[in-house]
């Protein structure tokens, strides 16, 4: 009964001020124009059924929208209550630089638009590249900034070579930040010098995704022994729903880390991987001379 009333309501409201005034012109010519009684009842009942038909569909699409929300936001509420959360088991000092086992490729504005693009939208950010977020320090905001502050960077990142199959397999790539020029210096190396590595996987499950939900996981690595440092098991939800906004330009899953909702909940635009290495792995407290 309440869901009837609600629809009920949708399509009243649907119906703009121009709908009522054709509307009430329909009926008022169905009465005036035939003769017989009948007829103007007939009439009258057929010119208020073909006219109430659009909003009555107009009203009935937002009634399933209405319900399509309201399942999306208690899933992600679910996910949240019974998957979200940081684990932090161990914490290491004077940590010069780590080693991103699977670097985050950039997302093309197709895949940021893609419900089912399995990228972690919870942990991925579109302006700034994967190596930039460990190498700057963070300001008090805990956004990057070009000078040296308290919470600095670490001295190196490292990498897989492009074309390895294997996380581990060595050579690597090895990136500095020369601060002066504000432009990364990069090198293969033979050894590996980074003893802490980052990995991240995306664990949405089609459910999730059907309700533009994304679920992730992120764990830090002690790479001599394989322990799991700390885990982040991060959700977000796209509360627009993937739509593209006026004018087509909205790229849904980018959007989502500013307008959406997210547990761990996080600020905008915040970098949030850096944030939570910089809880397990504490960077040197000195500066390299390159650096």
């Amino acid at each position: 009964m309440n869901d009837a009333f609600l629809i009920a309501g949708l399509v009243v409201r649907s119906i703009n001020l121009f709908d009522w005034i054709v509307i009430a012109a329909a009926i008022g010519a169905a009465f005036w124009f035939p003769k017989r009684r009948w007829h103007k009842a007939g009439f009258a009942a057929v010119a208020l059924a073909a006219l109430s038909y659009l909003p009555a569909e107009k009203g009935l699409k937002e009634y399933e929208a209405l319900q399509y929300r309201k399942a999306a936001w208690a899933h992600f509420k679910k996910r949240c209550d019974e998957n979200a959360g940081e684990k932090i088991y161990k914490i290491a000092q004077n940590v010069d630089g780590i080693f991103l086992m699977k670097p985050r490729p950039k997302a093309t504005q197709d895949q940021l638009r893609d419900q089912y693009w399995m990228g972690d939208p919870y942990g991925y950010r579109h302006s700034m590249p994967w190596q930039f977020p460990f190498l700057w320090d963070l300001n008090e905001r805990g956004g990057s900034t070009t000078t040296r502050t308290e919470r600095r960077g670490f001295d190196f990142v490292e990498v897989p070579q492009p074309d390895s199959a294997n996380q581990f397999k060595e050579p690597v790539l090895h990136f500095t930040l020369n601060r002066e020029s504000r432009k990364l210096v990069e090198k293969s190396v033979s050894t590996r010098q980074s003893v802490y590595g980052i990995v991240w996987e995306d664990t949405s499950t089609r459910e999730d995704r059907s309700y533009w939900v994304a679920g992730s996981k992120f764990q830090v690595v002690d790479l001599r022994s394989n322990e799991v440092m700390a885990e982040r098991i991060g959700y977000l939800i796209e509360s627009g729903f993937g739509s593209t906004g006026y004018g087509g330009g909205r790229d849904a899953w980018d959007a989502a880390t500013v307008t959406g909702s997210a547990c761990p909940p996080f600020e905008r635009h915040a970098l949030v991987d850096r944030l939570f290495v910089e809880k397990v792995l504490k960077p040197s407290t000195r500066y390299s001379p390159a650096n």
